[in-house]
């Protein structure tokens, strides 16, 4: 047997749904750019990847001097 309790009729909580972007991709505007310090270009590349996918924006994530900088192309 298991050690799990089945339950009925208990409503989902929404309040929690997703989590607050770190990064404002979703306020960017096309040739707007931001400049990250705190990750790798591979990292960020995953992130922006996913993001474009799931919101049909184009972005492009390029190493640079500084850190790791995202530019809104389309």
């Amino acid at each position: 047997m298991s050690d799990f309790k089945i339950e009925k009729g208990i409503p989902l909580d929404n309040s929690g749904r997703g989590r607050k972007r770190k990064y404002p991709f979703d306020q960017m505007e096309v040739d707007d750019s931001i400049l990250i310090t705190d990750v790798k270009a591979k990292s960020m590349s995953s992130l922006a990847s996913n993001f474009s996918r799931k919101n049909g924006v184009k972005l492009e994530v390029r190493s640079v001097d500084d850190g790791v900088r995202v530019w809104r192309v389309a």
